[in-house]
């Protein structure tokens, strides 16, 4: 696990999460609660710019919902995720977090 992230939870539902620079706890991933989620996603943390890249360079895998577009997450399809692609994610999750907060 990468340093300072924790297992935590965000709004009954599983989460990972590491302090910002601020001491504030920040989400890196978490399994969607909101009505408008598909069934087995997971948001991650990513800026807007890395989201639209996401989103164009493989829709069958991430999508958004109006729900999402002003958060700072893109929901996956955790059917399409292939194990190998997790880590770079959640990698790239974090230090987004550790280099903005």
């Amino acid at each position: 696990m990468m340093p300072g992230v924790a297992r935590s939870g965000m709004h009954g539902s599983p989460a990972l999460k590491v302090r910002g620079r601020d001491g504030k706890l920040l989400v890196l991933a978490a399994v969607p609660v909101h009505k408008s989620a598909e069934p087995c996603s997971l948001v991650v943390r990513a800026d807007r710019a890395r989201r639209a890249a996401l989103l164009k360079e493989a829709p069958e895998l991430y999508h958004i919902t109006d729900h999402y577009l002003d958060s700072g997450g893109v929901p996956a399809r955790l059917r399409e995720l292939s194990p190998d692609s997790i880590g770079p994610l959640l990698r790239e999750a974090y230090e987004l977090v550790r280099r903005t907060n």
